[in-house]
């Protein structure tokens, strides 16, 4: 059992570093991003093919319409957005490496570039699930075509130049070091820059056609927009991994040039900051939308809330990976939990439960809401049994009734995604943060070492 008896004021957290692994992830998300844009066709020229008249459709179209990634709450756009969270999450941790490993006084003032980059895909992966840009298309005094949503391309083109001038210039100037990761990098941006002007095309089409109310998008169109998007958003991601990994060759131990032991380094009161302000944007944000809700145009049909709940659920999941990694004796347990909450965020993320809300499908909705929270009090005990029931794991199965609770009120009163769910994946959220706490502290107690890159043999 872990207990925090280290009272130094750093926080060293060890990860054993593989490219091998790092490859396969690039390989797994490319071959995704293809089945998505196959799916994106299939659905689109299956859904011609009946006329666009949803009701005509055999059930086929419920697992079709899943891979459209034109379409909000659906697994394909929060397959998206998640992508987008994973560059938001390695832009965090590359921004502690680089302050941990830059030697220079300019090294250590670009890292902070690393910052606005992970703040920058955390706002799009929002967006990307909750259409923001797209409500704020709808405002007649913003928009040059009044309520067509794609009109947001005018309205966000000086900020998104901005955004992609510092992402070059930060580019150029900090990754450079590491060739290969700016060539990636800069296609990355090229990619993510072409869908404003994919969208002005779709603008113009749709101003020229006879029949405004007929007219419907090219599929070819849909296909270079969409594959466009998800893959400079992995380009992003291989030079992102591939600047971390520069930086860990760098500093490693010969000796083990494939599996380096990496020690994430900062100090107790900066990481309560870094916690801090995850809470604050998820709480926030999460109060922000609920106020501001009924005020809104509606846009398109994507749910912030869902975001909030879902991408909790997968920054638990990474976490709970991490920890599957570090801990063998937890090992299985570690990994079922984190397949569970991988499940929970598409559960909450793709709006699953409002494809299961009718007919005789709500039937499935009523069992995986009795059954997930099952599922993770059971994870949750065995847990807290293996570790003699610390607070932590205590605070595990409290998180799992609160599951049970949040999912089951939502069932009786019609709704999706509720305050209940919110505050359960905060807790989790938080219970996980100090379980890795825990961990680093005993690591620290058996491998003292002065330097972020070292081995735990």
């Amino acid at each position: 059992m872990l207990r925090v008896i280290n009272n130094s004021p750093e926080v060293k957290i060890p990860y054993k570093y593989s490219t091998r692994w790092a490859f396969l992830l690039v390989v797994a998300l490319a071959i995704t991003n293809l089945i998505m844009l196959a799916g994106t066709v299939a659905f689109k020229l299956y859904f011609r093919h009946i006329n666009r008249n949803w009701e005509a459709g055999s059930a086929i179209k419920y697992w079709l319409v899943q891979f459209d990634l034109a379409r909000e709450n659906a697994l394909a756009s929060w397959y998206s957005s998640l992508l987008l969270l994973l560059v938001a999450c390695m832009s965090l941790v590359c921004f502690i490496v680089d302050r941990n490993e830059q030697k220079s006084r300019r090294g250590q003032i670009l890292a902070f570039g690393w910052l606005f980059f992970a703040v920058t895909f955390l706002l799009l992966s929002l967006d990307e699930a909750g259409s923001l840009h797209e409500r704020l298309g709808m405002l007649a005094s913003l928009n040059p075509f009044g309520d067509y949503v794609p009109g947001w391309v005018d309205l966000f083109a000086i900020p998104i130049g901005i955004a992609a001038v510092f992402m070059a210039a930060f580019s150029w100037f900090h990754v450079g070091s590491n060739r290969l990761a700016m060539v990636f990098m800069f296609v990355g941006i090229f990619l993510l820059v072409t869908v404003p002007f994919q969208e002005k095309i779709e603008i113009a089409l749709w101003h020229s056609a006879q029949s405004r109310d007929l007219w419907q998008r090219p599929v070819l169109h849909i296909l270079f927009e969409e594959g466009a998007e998800i893959f400079g958003i992995l380009s992003l991601l291989v030079a992102i991994l591939l600047y971390f990994s520069s930086i860990v060759e760098q500093s490693v131990n010969e000796a083990q040039p494939d599996r380096a032991i990496l020690f994430l380094r900062f100090r107790r009161a900066t990481g309560l900051i870094y916690i801090a302000c995850v809470v604050a944007f998820f709480v926030l944000g999460n109060v922000a939308w609920m106020v501001l809700a009924p005020y809104l145009l509606k846009g398109d049909t994507g749910m912030p809330q869902n975001w909030f709940v879902g991408a909790l659920a997968f920054i638990a999941a990474l976490i709970c990976f991490y920890l599957a990694a570090a801990i063998k004796q937890s090992r299985p347990l570690y990994l079922l939990l984190s397949l569970l909450l991988i499940f929970l965020s598409i559960y909450y993320g793709a709006n699953i439960q409002g494809w299961l809300w009718d007919g005789p499908r709500a039937v499935i909705r009523f069992m995986l809401n009795g059954s997930l929270p099952a599922a993770a009090f059971v994870i949750a005990l065995l847990l807290a049994w293996q570790k003699r029931f610390d607070r932590v794991s205590a605070g595990l199965v409290l998180w799992a009734l609160l599951l049970g609770l949040a999912l089951g009120r939502g069932s009786l009163n019609n709704t999706y995604v509720g305050l209940l769910d919110f505050t359960a994946g905060i807790l989790l959220f938080l219970l996980l943060i100090v379980n890795v706490y825990q961990y680093q502290v005993a690591i620290q107690a058996r491998v003292p070492t002065s330097s972020s890159i070292g081995s735990l043999e």
